[in-house]
């Protein structure tokens, strides 16, 4: 019987048994057929197909993935030649998160990956102002984000004494702001 890549021979299109004249005798085939079965990360059954040797699968619609990106199928769908498990592929994704200081100006810039977490920078300093603390979210990241410095003002003990060194009257007083002095 002959051979042919892909297909199996199911005989003979004309009967050759009894010859009278000159006869062309040519070899039938069926095209062999295979199951191709497409995949999700985790082994999860998306499609499976059938296809003819050699020709190319269409896949399912792409999947999706919490936190990834798809990013195409481990195996080539073109030129199928047997019983194929095609799984979809993924990269993580990544995001911006952003530290910048009370007046918008960026201190520190990173990329994380999807539910990570950002390192803080070192805390910021202000002139007139203790740092208090990192306001937004800068653990478990799912989206681009920006972390602002939050300050508290310092405010300053001012003393208004006598010619003796006696007190009259301690104040508080904010950074940058005025002193009221007594009667």
């Amino acid at each position: 019987d002959p051979v042919r890549e892909g297909c199996d021979f199911i005989g003979w299109d004309t009967d050759y048994s009894s010859i009278e004249e000159d006869i062309t005798v040519t070899a039938q085939y069926n095209t062999n057929k295979y199951t191709v079965r497409f995949e999700d990360y985790d082994g999860t059954e998306l499609d499976v197909k059938e296809v003819e040797h050699g020709n190319a699968v269409v896949p399912p619609e792409t999947p999706t993935r919490e936190g990834d990106t798809f990013i195409g199928w481990d195996k080539s769908i073109d030129n199928i030649t047997g019983n194929t498990v095609i799984k979809a592929t993924y990269q993580i994704n990544e995001y911006t998160v952003t530290f910048v200081d009370y007046d918008g100006s960026v201190i520190d810039t990173q990329s994380v990956k999807y539910q990570q977490s950002a390192a803080l920078p070192e805390n910021p300093t202000r002139i007139g102002y203790t740092f208090k603390e990192w306001q937004g979210t800068w653990e478990n990241i799912t989206e681009d984000t920006t972390v602002t410095a939050t300050y508290v003002i310092n405010t300053y003990r001012v003393d208004f004494v006598d010619y003796d060194g006696t007190l009259i009257v301690s104040q508080s007083v904010e950074y940058g702001k005025g002193a009221t002095a007594p009667e």
